[in-house]
């Protein structure tokens, strides 16, 4: 698989050709050694640094054809509220998994109706149009904390001893894959994390002042956590 990686850069100085240089060498170093959608990344092609609008913007006309993936986490609240429309008890899940479903439901041939009503009706199977249009798909955004947090060096066999340490479960979200051609900038569908006890998410710009969906199931703990340390 090839991709086109665009990173956000605080603190460089335009024209400052010595630093960038420097940025880039460190890039084409540790890049390699970092994964991409859980896969390795064997090489690396060319390194830009877009530091202007203008530059951005042509960067964008050489990205075409390709696709990016847009943050749609509010489909994922509409499609819920639609779903408890007609079952009180569908949950926050079904709706996320309906994304990754191509639903068809059968629609009776009225004309064709037989007189014995021990034969079958005959139907006509057609697919179930959802809600919002485009190239919908379920994805994996960050994480929520299930336990207190606890202090450096209480909990044993952490990958890092030095630092606070929680435990998580992953959490989950929808995306679109929208075309190059329909961004107005780099901005707009740029994810950047945030961190906010109990979530860590990674949001687009454009809807980072949505609030997170808590999980449609009830604690059974004191804590709201639902997270029972002596299971480990």
């Amino acid at each position: 698989m090839q991709v086109s990686l665009l990173i956000e850069v605080e603190g460089l100085i335009a024209g400052d050709k010595a630093a960038a240089a420097q940025l880039i060498a460190e890039v084409k170093d540790l890049a390699p050694q970092r994964r991409l959608a859980g896969g390795q990344i064997l090489t690396i092609g060319e390194v830009d640094l877009l530091a202007d609008v203008s530059m951005q913007k042509k960067a964008l006309r050489r990205l075409m054809p390709g696709f990016v993936l847009c943050d749609r986490h509010d489909y994922l609240a509409q499609h819920h509220q639609h779903l408890l429309q007609h079952n009180a008890q569908a949950s926050l899940f079904d709706a996320w998994c309906e994304f990754a479903m191509l639903t068809y439901h059968a629609v009776a041939d009225d004309e064709h109706v037989p007189n014995d009503d021990n034969q079958p009706i005959p139907a006509q199977w057609q697919r179930k149009r959802k809600l919002e249009s485009g190239y919908l798909v379920p994805i994996m955004t960050g994480y929520r904390a299930i336990s207190p947090c606890y202090a450096a060096g209480e909990v044993a066999n952490v990958r890092d001893p030095e630092v606070p340490v929680s435990f998580v479960e992953a959490a989950y979200s929808v995306g679109e894959w929208r075309s190059v051609h329909r961004l107005k900038g780099i901005d707009d569908e740029c994810w950047r994390y945030h961190g906010e006890h109990p979530w860590y998410l990674a949001r687009a710009t454009t809807t980072t002042h949505d609030e997170p969906i808590e999980p449609d199931v009830v604690p059974t703990t004191d804590d709201n956590t639902d997270f029972d340390p002596d299971f480990l």
